[in-house]
């Protein structure tokens, strides 16, 4: 049996931590060194607010008036990766390889956007049936964790490097990666809930939500691969309690009721097989596709399977 895979999108830029200002200016007027800083803000803002066409834009404007400006190509690159073809991927690494020494040693966010596009070329690759991909994902891993070594407690890192260690079936560092994530996730969840209660403008609460609700995606996705990977392994025990901390970061969604159904069927926990087989199909459309078609006939050798029980017990002596 394979549990249902829940289809999520997740940020795959880091949250950019940047010092604006017009740091080689040379040679512009004061009009353009303002509209410079204008155009370095207004990236940032548009990659925070999740508007990659009108970050690009700021940022390759600005870089036609300070085409050396790090701030813009720290930015432009980490909005090329979100895209993820290969075009895209090879100018984000070529701007990342710019900046390797103009941060005056390695810095966290160069190595782990490098990490990030080179992690996604090796899937391209593994797609295409290219052999280039064994290597780009060696090469992904040894970026993904110097940046760890300078950033030791980053989720996104360690998170990509939980994927990564599927992707190369490393399920014993998978295991360890993905519960140092989780607790890092569920640390940050907290943390800016507090932080919600105090902050008053309504940009900066907006900008809260947004990184916790990607916390949040992280914290799921991990919960459903660490769910998928106990089952396979017959471990539903485990399984069970993945699906716990799953629910626990918030509502379920159609397929983890499916999922979670088919791990209690395995426990011999029937009646509440039954019942997450019962909300699965609730929330099914109208039309019956595979997976439905599976929980109706689940559903129905269960309760045949439910009533035999009852009238055993019924029959026993007392």
């Amino acid at each position: 049996m394979k549990l249902l895979k829940q289809r999520r999108l997740l940020s795959r830029g880091a949250s950019i931590a940047l010092a604006f200002g017009c740091v080689s200016c040379l040679g512009l007027s004061d009009q353009e060194k303002e509209m410079l800083i204008v155009h370095q803000q207004n990236s940032k803002v548009y990659y925070d607010q999740g508007n990659m066409a009108r970050a690009e834009q700021h940022c390759r404007l600005g870089l036609e008036l300070e085409p050396d400006d790090r701030t813009l190509r720290l930015t432009l690159a980490y909005v090329l990766l979100k895209r993820a073809d290969p075009e895209s991927l090879e100018e984000s690494l070529q701007y990342l390889d710019s900046l390797d020494s103009w941060f005056g040693g390695e810095d966290f966010r160069v190595l782990l956007g490098k990490g990030i596009a080179l992690q996604s070329q090796a899937r391209l690759a593994l797609e295409s049936g290219s052999s280039e991909a064994s290597d780009l994902f060696e090469e992904a891993r040894d970026r993904l964790e110097d940046s760890l070594e300078l950033e030791a407690d980053n989720i996104e890192a360690v998170f990509h490097l939980s994927l990564l260690d599927l992707e190369q079936n490393n399920v014993e560092k998978f295991w360890s990666h993905s519960e140092h994530t989780l607790s890092l996730v569920e640390k940050s969840v907290r943390m800016k809930a507090k932080l919600l209660e105090r902050i008053e403008g309504e940009r900066q609460r907006s900008a809260m939500i947004r990184d916790r609700v990607v916390d949040q995606q992280r914290g799921r996705r991990l919960r459903e691969l660490r769910a998928e990977l106990a089952f396979r392994q017959g471990n539903h025990d485990e399984a069970l309690q993945e699906m716990s901390g799953l629910e626990a970061l918030d509502a379920f969604a159609r397929p983890h009721y499916f999922n979670r159904a088919m791990i209690h069927q395995a426990r011999g926990d029937l009646e509440e097989a039954v019942q997450d087989y019962e909300r699965f199909i609730e929330l099914s459309d109208a039309g019956i596709d595979a997976n439905v078609q599976v929980a109706v006939e689940n559903l129905y050798d269960l309760r045949a399977e439910l009533a035999e029980q009852r009238v055993a017990s019924q029959d026993r002596p007392s």
